[in-house]
């Protein structure tokens, strides 16, 4: 998923920057951000046969949704998301449970991912 995300912020964002940030959110859900910058929110396309792009999107949500999952935009456009559950070891559960997980950026430009509204769904 981060993949898909990541390519599709360097694809249509049209910046020279992405953030990433990758969190646990509650018992066992993964979060992906990555941030664009860009004010235009990420929407699933319509690849024609042939079209070697625009399914990005379309995987994501079929990949999150099949396995409980979400995906979303920011309020504001600049970040697209998905969670969706997964398995964890004893030790990454105790951590979430009583608060003491943390965050990994790898890349973060700032406040990607910040804890907002996640959004209107798209």
């Amino acid at each position: 998923m981060l993949s898909e995300l990541v390519t599709n912020a360097l694809r249509y964002g049209g910046g020279d920057r992405v953030g990433v940030r990758l969190r646990l959110t509650g018992l066992g859900m993964l979060r992906v951000e990555v941030d664009d910058g860009s004010p235009v929110p990420a929407r699933i396309r319509t690849a024609r046969q042939g079209d070697e792009g625009g399914r990005g999107l379309l995987v994501v949500d079929g990949v999150v949704a099949e396995r409980g999952g979400d995906w979303g935009v920011s309020a504001d456009g600049t970040t697209t998301w998905c969670s969706m559950p997964i398995a964890t070891s004893r030790s990454a559960r105790a951590a979430v449970t009583t608060g003491t997980a943390r965050t990994v950026g790898v890349g973060t430009t700032g406040t990607a991912g910040t804890d907002r509204a996640p959004g209107e769904r798209r």
